[in-house]
């Protein structure tokens, strides 16, 4: 793992326990705004936090029966605990970090990863569409290509076109270089688009 890798994961750690905190106390990070949720599948994110919690079970199971010594088997417990922790943060994230619409700016989350910022000066429109999955779909991440930014689950439902002397802030670092339009992903996609 790199040292640029290492640094951000550990840096997610803080995040994990806010985004946890808000959720369980239903508290999302939306305070001068309006919020636009992504539409994700939750059963298949639970599942996977199901599948991580049994299979620290077996395993446990399997360490104890062929009398694995004891550290070794703490270690496997607190490994596949901390993986449930990072599970149930991503998906606290998700909830809890939804696109901002405020007064000024247009903020575009991902979970607890990338953020966009952008005033609505930067937009020359934005408008409700479908762009299909490449393959089998799930978070992209923001991928960039020729111009054209997509930040997604699954389907995009948004396109955003931007002006060619758009401000655009990844991270609270302007981009260099701004995109031409960016796909994201929204659950009231007419919703969204009405505010430019």
């Amino acid at each position: 793992m790199g040292t640029a890798m290492t640094a951000n994961v550990l840096l997610l750690q803080p995040k994990i326990v806010v985004a946890l905190v808000r959720w369980i106390l239903r508290r999302p990070d939306v305070a001068g705004g309006v919020p636009f949720g992504c539409p994700r599948d939750t059963f298949f994110l639970w599942a996977i936090v199901a599948g991580t919690a049994v299979e620290l079970g077996v395993v446990e199971f399997l360490l104890v029966m062929l009398r694995v010594p004891v550290g070794w088997t703490v270690a496997a417990a607190a490994l596949h605990a901390y993986a449930v922790f990072w599970l149930l943060g991503m998906m606290a994230g998700f909830a809890v970090r939804p696109h901002l619409l405020t007064a000024e700016h247009v903020i575009v989350r991902d979970g607890l990863f990338t953020e966009l910022t952008f005033p609505y000066e930067s937009v020359a429109g934005a408008v409700a569409a479908v762009k299909r999955a490449d393959g089998f779909g799930g978070r992209t991440g923001l991928k960039v290509r020729d111009g054209v930014a997509t930040l997604a689950y699954d389907d995009a439902t948004v396109r955003i076109d931007f002006r060619p002397d758009a401000v655009i802030f990844r991270d609270g670092v302007r981009v260099a270089t701004p995109y031409k339009s960016l796909w994201i992903s929204v659950g009231d996609a007419p919703g969204f688009v009405e505010w430019f």
